[in-house]
């Protein structure tokens, strides 16, 4: 493995069944051999399906919503069917720090005002967890827009000539460095793990693992970080749902009770009332379960391969099998993290 150790990167639960592992985001890195076997698959979902029928609709009459796009992004808008000719912007203007952030372009805010109120819902409402994947292996939205939405290539320039940072781009450098990179399509069913048996080669494509990813939040967040999850790498995962203080079945996303206050010292019984709600509902759908929070940045195909190599490498069921993965290590004194 190689590992981009920063603090942007926060402790995020993984749980096998009955199992729980603490990690941090990773990406596992190979040879250029590796590479070509990955790159050799690319499935492609079936263009002619109509995902969005009526009775898909009625059963989720949120499936295949997507966010608004106010303001075309440096000349051209996420809308590929819109014809408006209204304001544009950079992207390089949101991150002007001469600029006071109110004083910034609407599009760089992306505000909960642009998300508007959420839909309501009942109070024993079991949200579409696969309504995002299922997005994106359509590759549209309801309205004919490709799903995720193209990012702008200003998104992965260096920030320095922009921001004046002293420091440089840290965050880009420790990509670079690290050569941390997807080894694989968003919309893969199999992944390609090293094999430790002769008669099978190098390599070995296998199923991939079933994944849920668990997101806990709050209605703030919904606008802009929620949103660049759904819009990037939300879709990679087989089940995505968000934990928040609002319900919103666009999202989707769903406000469960706690112990305790909405606070982040007490995020530990957030955690807990997730858990239980995820094995009430969703424990026989899915392999595996992360949970992270609003600042976690994930590549599902990386994970899904590590996770099909462990039972793999024992020649063990995964069904039956359990797995510890990660480490414990102390800091601050006497306090342990599980990363």
């Amino acid at each position: 493995h190689r590992i981009c150790h920063h603090h942007a990167f926060r402790t995020t639960t993984i749980m096998r069944r009955a199992a729980t592992w603490l990690l941090v985001p990773c990406a596992i890195i190979s040879t250029s051999q590796f590479f070509s076997v990955v790159d050799q698959y690319y499935p492609q979902e079936d263009e002619n399906k109509n995902l969005y029928e009526a009775e898909a609709l009625i059963k989720n009459p949120y499936l295949g919503w997507q966010f608004p796009s106010p303001l075309p992004r440096n000349g051209t808008s996420h809308n590929e069917n819109s014809t408006d000719g209204g304001p544009t912007f950079s992207w390089r203007s949101c991150f002007n720090k001469t600029v006071p952030s109110a004083d910034r372009p609407v599009g760089c805010r992306e505000s909960p005002a642009e998300l508007g109120p959420a839909p309501s819902v009942s109070e024993d409402w079991i949200p579409d967890a696969t309504m995002v994947r299922r997005m994106l292996l359509h590759g549209r939205d309801r309205n004919g827009n490709i799903f995720p939405p193209p990012s702008d290539g200003e998104l992965c320039e260096s920030i320095v000539a922009t921001t004046g940072e002293e420091d440089g781009d840290i965050h880009l450098e420790c990509i670079i460095n690290a050569n941390i990179r997807s080894l694989g399509p968003l919309n893969a069913t199999t992944v390609i793990i090293p094999s430790n048996r002769s008669e099978f080669g190098e390599f070995l494509e296998v199923p991939a693992p079933r994944l849920m990813c668990l997101i806990y939040t709050m209605e703030g967040a919904h606008a802009d970080r929620i949103r660049a999850m759904r819009e990037t790498w939300a879709g990679g995962c087989d089940g995505f749902l968000v934990f928040s203080t609002k319900s919103d079945p666009r999202l989707p996303a769903i406000s469960i009770e706690h112990d305790g206050p909405e606070a982040y010292d007490n995020m530990w019984q957030k955690i807990r009332s997730i858990w239980k709600f995820v094995a009430k509902h969703y424990l026989n759908d899915y392999d595996w379960f992360i949970a992270g929070g609003d600042d976690l940045f994930l590549l599902p195909y990386n994970l899904k391969m590590y996770l099909a190599s462990l039972a793999h490498k024992d020649g063990a069921d995964p069904k039956t099998r359990e797995y510890f993965v990660g480490r414990r290590f102390k800091r601050n004194g006497n306090e342990y993290l599980d990363d």
